[in-house]
């Protein structure tokens, strides 16, 4: 399986807000691919088959594909798959959005659904055609101020809270106490672990950080986010390898070292648990092709 390599460097416009958003028309296989940046896809039309680490599924009006960073996925048997994207670098969730950590829901979705391991890096949601219809209409008007950074990011903000309340509909786990604030003690310790990902901390440590007993610590952050706070602390690495092994030439080695684990056999467990690929073996597969190339290239081939 070849990966192509999609980087925000090549999506979005350095002076503008990273947040791009298009609609395609697809009547041809995409190949699998990974990226550097948040992607939600929207299936307005059409029907085609999405191929990523939680399977095989088949595609049609309605359903809405939210994909993390690292997470591979591609199309195939695509007969008019209309697809409208919004995608948006990182970066944004641990700056101007990162209010959004406060929010249960919200953290839950951007960080606790996506990033759990049975969860692959991705997520699929069915919306009803009215529902669709909405999302249609904000994403319009989302591709026309793309470039104007305080609406793009306003535009932004309302696109995924109404996706995480879609979602919370339809999920037990994200839908319970949904209106809720993520616990004080969950933020501050979410910081801490993203501060120094290298360090082993343990969950005695983090909780005397916060004055927590250890097993209350675990219950509010996994009641909170998904997870626990050693699982968010590996998912933090694995996409931070996944940036190192796209944007430089460190070894396997230095990579694991980067990010926190001395042992390299140990870092390839971890990361092929996420990634479904070794670290060596998702870095070849993007060498192979002999350059990035942007959806657009893709459609013009």
């Amino acid at each position: 399986m070849a990966l192509a390599r999609y980087t925000k460097h090549l999506v979005f416009s350095g002076e503008f807000a990273p947040v791009m958003v298009g609609r395609w028309l697809l009547d041809y296989d995409i190949e699998p691919h990974a990226h550097d940046f948040m992607e939600i896809a929207f299936v307005m039309g059409g029907e085609g088959i999405h191929h990523s680490m939680l399977g095989t599924h088949s595609l049609m009006r309605g359903k809405c594909i939210l994909i993390r960073p690292g997470a591979w996925h591609s199309y195939t048997a695509c007969q008019s798959l209309d697809i409208y994207n919004c995608c948006f670098g990182m970066e944004l969730l641990h700056r101007e959005l990162a209010w959004m950590r406060e929010n249960s829901l919200l953290n839950t979705l951007l960080w606790g659904g996506l990033t759990s391991l049975n969860q692959c890096g991705t997520l699929m949601v069915d919306l009803d055609l009215p529902v669709l219809k909405n999302f249609s209409q904000v994403l319009r008007v989302m591709e026309a101020v793309q470039h104007k950074r305080i609406e793009a990011l306003g535009y932004l903000v309302v696109l995924i809270a109404q996706l995480a309340e879609q979602l919370a509909l339809q999920d037990d786990v994200l839908g319970k106490d949904r209106a809720s604030k993520v616990h004080d003690a969950v933020l501050r310790v979410i910081q801490i672990i993203e501060s120094d990902i290298r360090r082993d901390w343990s969950i005695e440590e983090l909780a005397n950080l916060v004055n927590l007993a250890p097993s209350y610590l675990i219950r509010i952050f996994k009641h909170d986010t998904a997870q626990t706070p050693i699982a968010f602390m590996i998912r933090c690495r694995v996409e931070q390898a996944v940036n190192l092994l796209l944007h430089t030439n460190d070894t396997i080695a230095q990579v694991a070292e980067a990010v926190g684990w001395d042992d390299p056999n140990y870092f390839t467990r971890r990361f092929r648990d996420y990634f479904g690929l070794s670290p060596s073996g998702y870095r070849k597969q993007f060498a192979q092709l002999a350059a990035a190339r942007s959806p657009v290239e893709n459609e013009n081939q």
